[in-house]
């Protein structure tokens, strides 16, 4: 059911808000800034860690706002160069110790990812390539395992042709922990329970905003949970038959800025404004 009103709009970053290019569309910037000149607040949310979201919010003009970050394992906001998370959900460290030696007993790379940083062994062959995609660099350490800070998003990433081998380890994940296949190189994994839904249920709260009002956008399989929390779901048109199937509205995809195309419909249809 479409809501009367729309309050916040909670957006994806790779695949929604971004192109196939990792950049933002004139019109989706747009968009973006037409929502915040009519009061409402623009989240977005992604698998990415905050430092790999903080330029991405700055050239919107969202610097400051909240996010959710690591698939909703962190929220909080930037002030100046320093991440303040308001909220983490860790990885517990047993469940820590066991990905990561599922991962290496199948010669794969993780990545491991905090409210503050991105760790990665200096033998990682995927390092680059991800670094490539979100623009920044990450902390090159000897022993992932002995890193401090509280994992909250491992991410195991299958070089080319090895792939399939994700499904497998996903299988054997253990159950403080779930796992999805958010592209096909890459298994993104989190403490059980937590979503990007369930993280911005605690930043509309933070806002003094109710979820009644939220919108929600995504073109992925690991975006289904934040759709499905939402009372207005958009899927975008690239996104899986499975995203489709619960989104109220589908969009053109982002190469067609399908983002902005939502936004537009927002106003026309009285939602805002």
């Amino acid at each position: 059911m479409t809501p009367a009103r729309i309050t916040a709009l909670a957006v994806d970053v790779d695949g929604t808000l971004l192109d196939p290019m990792h950049r933002i569309r004139p019109a989706v910037r747009d968009a973006v800034a037409r929502l915040t000149v009519a009061g409402v607040p623009v989240i977005l949310a992604s698998a990415r860690f905050p430092g790999a979201m903080r330029a991405i919010q700055d050239e919107l003009g969202l610097l400051g706002e909240p996010l959710v970050g690591c698939q909703g394992a962190v929220a909080g906001r930037w002030a100046g160069d320093a991440f303040v998370a308001t909220h983490e959900w860790a990885i517990p460290g047993p469940a820590t110790t066991a990905v990561l030696a599922l991962a290496w007993s199948a010669g794969l790379p993780v990545s491991r990812f905090g409210a503050h940083h991105w760790h990665v062994a200096a033998d990682d062959p995927m390092a680059r390539q991800e670094a490539d995609i979100v623009g920044c660099e990450p902390l090159v350490v000897d022993d992932i395992a002995a890193v401090e800070e509280p994992a909250g998003k491992l991410t195991v990433m299958a070089p080319a042709g090895r792939e399939e081998e994700l499904a497998g380890i996903a299988a054997r994940l253990p159950g403080s922990v779930a796992g999805t296949i958010s592209r096909r190189d890459y298994l993104e994994i989190v403490a059980a329970g937590v979503t990007k839904a369930t993280a911005l249920v605690v930043v509309l709260e933070d806002l003094g905003l109710a979820p009644s009002g939220l919108a929600a956008a995504g073109d992925g399989a690991n975006d289904i949970a934040m759709l499905e929390g939402a009372e207005l779901r958009i899927g975008m048109g690239h996104g899986p038959a499975a995203l489709q199937a619960v989104a109220d509205w589908v969009v053109p995809s982002n190469r067609d800025d399908g983002l902005a195309v939502a936004v537009d419909r927002l106003f026309a249809e009285g939602l805002v404004g």
